[in-house]
């Protein structure tokens, strides 16, 4: 699925403009691709928080969390996020 069709189905189950949601999208995958980036000595939470700051509320940045987490693709040990090696 494309981020494009992910951002229609999004759109019709919450009923918010396409551009809003593929900015929270946009962000998410900032925030994944930094944090594979980061390499084995993780990212720190806080500095990447601080980052986007005023972009997004702490609580959509604790949600991104979250659903990393939920999806496997990220751990955090001490307030450092580490990407999870993924099987291609």
């Amino acid at each position: 699925m494309t981020t494009d069709e992910l951002a229609e189905r999004i759109c019709q189950k919450i009923n918010k403009p396409k551009a809003e949601v593929m900015a929270v999208l946009a962000v998410f995958h900032l925030i994944h691709d930094a944090i594979r980036e980061a390499g084995p000595e993780g990212l720190p939470s806080g500095p990447l928080y601080s980052a986007l700051c005023g972009r997004i509320s702490l609580a959509t940045y604790q949600s991104m969390i979250l659903k990393l987490k939920q999806l496997n693709k990220i751990t955090e040990k001490g307030h450092v996020l580490y990407w999870l090696k993924q099987e291609d």
